[in-house]
C-alpha cells in the first residue's frame, strides 16, 4: 500500500467488512469532533484535542489498511475468508452498554 490514505469507493454506502465499518465510524467521530469544536478556539488550540484527532486518524489509517487486506483475502483466499467470517460474527455491544 502506498503512503496515501485509503478512501472507500464513492459508491460504498454499506461497509464491505468489519474494518471498513470501523473506518467509517472513526471518520464520522472525527468530523463530529471538529464540527463541535469549530466555534471553540480554546479547544482547537488545545494540544490534547490535536492528539485526539491525530489518534483517530492513526486508527482510521490502520482500519483502512485492514479493509484492503481483508478484501484481498476475500478475493484470493476464500477458505481463510470463511474462517474470518466465522471468527468475526460477534458484534460488541454499543458504548452505552459500558
Amino acid at each position: 500500500m502506498t503512503g496515501k490514505n485509503w478512501v472507500p469507493p464513492a459508491t460504498a454506502v454499506e461497509p464491505v467488512n468489519h474494518f471498513h465499518t470501523i473506518y467509517m465510524r472513526l471518520a464520522a467521530m472525527s468530523d463530529a469532533l471538529i464540527h463541535q469544536a469549530s466555534t471553540r478556539e480554546d479547544i482547537l488550540k488545545n494540544p490534547v484535542f490535536g492528539e485526539l484527532i491525530g489518534s483517530i486518524a492513526e486508527l482510521s489509517n490502520l482500519s483502512a489498511r485492514m479493509t484492503v487486506k481483508l478484501e484481498g483475502i476475500r478475493r484470493d483466499f476464500p477458505e481463510l475468508w470463511d474462517i474470518w467470517q466465522r471468527a468475526s460474527q460477534h458484534e460488541p455491544t454499543g458504548e452505552d452498554g459500558l
